[in-house]
């Protein structure tokens, strides 16, 4: 490369070249619907510049080649190129496995039959009180580092296996943790409302959800989630929870006819929740 090609060329900290097809993503700055979600913008044998971390030029590996300079050059090798994952809903803090309801539901059991029974939820929520924080935080380190092997890179993490207070709490700071060791973008949300806890009036508790929860957790989540469906909450709990929430700041999100449509992804949408 001759200095007077050097000097006119642009300087960026890394590029990434020589990619079997580069997928940009470009198009509209919106959620995409029908045949646009089949649109990935690739770039065959493309290639990215990068600087500070920024995505700053996408285009073929010849046009990003003679327009940029970089120290750092990674040679995909014929590789697919792309963006990471962003995966917006996952229960990755918790304690336990519940592989032995396996066999109920072989059997013919249904989710909410075992959760009826106090399996599911209840059972995780049981193991997860009973953890360390620290023990916590290592069932929690492994599986980041099984979703970052994956490809994700923006995660979603819900609470919702403490259903009391202090758990709870305890499941908002390892999310906090996890977010500040990296090496994924990580977004928390509040999950107190999954389901009503076996030892708890249904009454009080979802008056401490629309009440001092609000407070307690305004700076641990983002997010504040319901689970409506038999079994946990009906319709008309879901839209008290989510609107006492919106009213506080929070965002909103449902999980919305997992089992059966009670009318939830309505109520969703006009609450303006971000997902149902």
């Amino acid at each position: 490369l001759s200095k007077e090609k050097a000097c006119i060329m642009k300087k960026v900290d890394t590029i990434v070249y020589n990619s079997s097809s580069l997928l940009t993503m470009a198009g509209p700055n919106r959620p995409r619907a029908g045949d646009e979600m089949r649109d990935n913008s690739a770039v065959l044998n493309g290639a990215v510049a990068i600087e500070n971390g920024v995505v700053i030029e996408t285009g073929s590996t010849s046009y990003i080649n003679e327009k940029y300079i970089a120290e750092k050059k990674i040679d995909a090798d014929g590789k697919l190129v792309m963006p990471g994952f962003v995966d917006p809903h996952t229960h990755i803090v918790f304690a336990g496995t519940r592989e032995k309801e396996m066999e109920m539901r072989l059997s013919g059991a249904t989710y909410l039959d075992i959760l009826k029974q106090g399996g599911g939820i209840h059972s995780t929520v049981k193991k997860t009180r009973a953890i360390s924080l620290g023990d916590l935080h290592a069932i929690s380190k492994k599986h980041i580092k099984w979703i970052v092997e994956h490809g994700t890179t923006t995660v979603e993490i819900k609470s919702g296996y403490g259903l009391d207070p202090d758990t709870e709490e305890k499941m908002l700071t390892e999310i906090a943790h996890l977010q500040e060791e990296g090496p994924l973008d990580i977004v928390a949300t509040f999950l107190g409302a999954h389901t009503i806890p076996k030892e708890v009036d249904r009454k009080e508790y979802i008056d401490w959800l629309t009440g001092e929860a609000l407070e307690r957790y305004k700076d641990k989540a983002e997010f504040w989630d319901v689970f409506c469906e038999d079994g946990a909450f009906t319709l008309e709990e879901s839209k008290k929870i989510l609107k006492t929430a919106k009213d506080a700041g929070y965002k909103l999100k449902i999980h919305a006819g997992q089992f059966n449509d009670l009318g939830a992804a309505g109520a969703a949408a006009l609450l303006g929740a971000i997902s149902a």
